[in-house]
Order: structure tokens, then C-alpha cells, then sequence
């Protein structure tokens, strides 16, 4: 079974979250929802707050097919950690996916593989 971990920082944009993870789910895909923070209740920019699995401190060092991180006013706070950033770059050197739609092309794209893509920042 495929997984993905997706990453909720407060501010996220909900609707870039809750439709990915639903519609990966439905299809079968092992989605764990963790939070940046140390709680497991995260709140979006519109005020909707998501109840995670599993904070990323808790999370065992593990690549995963894919890491997703929704966009939003929250970025910043993805941006700005470090254990983000190391589970970034452990996928990349994996060879794994990242979806990261408000990050710039920071990692190398790769044929097959997404990278962290997306708008602008």
C-alpha cells in the first residue's frame, strides 16, 4: 500500500489539505496526518481545525512514497523547521515524491517524480 505523510502547520489552507488527503484515501493510499506542532489539533486559515494522527516529533525516521505539504499562510512555519526540512531531503535523496504546492523548485526534479513544485513564494 502507498504512503504519504502529509504535514499540517497552523494557517494551512484547507482546501489544498482536506481534498488530497480524502480523495488519496478513498483510493486506498496510507495517508498519516501529522501535525508541526506538538499537539495533535491543527487549525487552517479559514478556522477549521484537524484532529492529526501523530505529531512530526513522533514520527519514526521513515521514507514514505510521498510527503505532502499543503499550502497556505502556514508555509512559513514548514519552512522554517528544521525536522521539515530533513524529511524533505531524506525523500529527495530517496529518490520519493514531495508535492509542496507553496514551495519553490528547491529540490532537483527528476523524470518520475515530482519534487517540491508549485506557485510561488
Amino acid at each position: 500500500m502507498p504512503t504519504v505523510l502529509a504535514i499540517l502547520a497552523e494557517g494551512f489552507e484547507e482546501i489544498e489539505a482536506i481534498t488530497p488527503i480524502d480523495l488519496l484515501r478513498r483510493a486506498g493510499v496510507k495517508v498519516t496526518l501529522a501535525t508541526l506542532s506538538d499537539g495533535k489539533h491543527v487549525t487552517g486559515r479559514s478556522g477549521l481545525t484537524m484532529h492529526a494522527e501523530t505529531s512530526i516529533a513522533a514520527i519514526p525516521a521513515h521514507v514514505y512514497d510521498c510527503v505532502f505539504l499543503p499550502g497556505g499562510p502556514g508555509v512559513k512555519h514548514l519552512r522554517a523547521s528544521q525536522q521539515v526540512l530533513e524529511i524533505l531531503h531524506t525523500q529527495n535523496a530517496a529518490g520519493r515524491m514531495m508535492e509542496c504546492p507553496d514551495w519553490r523548485n528547491e529540490f532537483n526534479r527528476t523524470p518520475g517524480r515530482m519534487g517540491c513544485i508549485g506557485r510561488s513564494i
